[in-house]
């Protein structure tokens, strides 16, 4: 197939649900054929069109590809022409929304690390004591992945509601932290939203004045009882 234009993603871009959900048949065949193939461009560009050797996607850290690429695995990619209407409606929403995400593109994915990162540890200050408006502290891929698998496990915990009101950046913050000093150690999502309630209650209880035996370093962190140890 034909490679699909900037010109043809950002028309699509800019479809609202209203519009796409009054497509006939044979447009929304012809438009979702066009955009799986733009979506497979995307990916491209991206770096996750190849595997590492475990088997994982390798390329730019990118939930609104990681959102689409789990899709695809629960429902593979049946011809076109074989596709009914309604599931062809619904395909094209899911790419609507992708390539309306920030991290759909490779300079997007780059400025929303780049907040991250600098949300979680600050911003690096240089020789002379002036900011230099870089993050202080990177996450790598691997770090990221298992830090937004934790956190969106922990904002869905049943038992964790009081400690999700709390603080958005503080929240993020002590995520990010708790995979930086893995330092090689692998984690398990359950681990890791375990070690993350622990924190942020620890931390709580700091500031409150309370006495913590054997706080986490993180906690004292969040708390101001402790120094920057990454």
């Amino acid at each position: 197939m034909p490679k699909v234009t900037t010109g043809e993603v950002m028309r699509f871009k800019n479809l609202s649900i209203n519009d796409i959900e009054g497509l006939s048949r044979s447009q929304a065949q012809d438009l979702l054929r066009s955009m799986r193939e733009a979506f497979k461009q995307r990916e491209k560009t991206l770096g996750r069109d190849r595997l590492d050797k475990n088997g994982e996607r390798m390329g730019t850290w990118s939930p609104a590809a990681k959102g689409m690429e789990d899709y695809y695995d629960e429902h593979p990619m049946k011809a076109v022409s074989r596709t009914r209407k309604d599931s062809a409606i619904a395909e094209l929403k899911r790419l609507n929304n992708f390539f309306n995400s920030k991290t759909s593109t490779r300079e997007g994915a780059r400025d929303v690390m780049r907040e991250q990162d600098l949300r979680i540890f600050g911003e690096e200050e240089n020789a002379f004591g002036k900011m230099t408006g870089r993050p202080a502290a990177r996450l790598s891929r691997k770090q990221r992945d298992l830090m937004w698998a934790g956190y969106q496990e922990f904002l869905s915990g049943s038992d964790t509601a009081t400690i999700a009101a709390r603080n958005y950046q503080r929240r993020q913050q002590a995520a990010g932290l708790v995979v930086k000093t893995l330092r090689g150690k692998k984690l398990t999502v359950d681990e890791f939203v375990t070690r993350l309630k622990k924190v942020l209650s620890q931390a709580e209880d700091l500031e409150a004045g309370e006495e913590v035996e054997d706080a986490d370093p993180i906690a004292k962190l969040l708390s101001g009882t402790g120094d920057d140890f990454y």
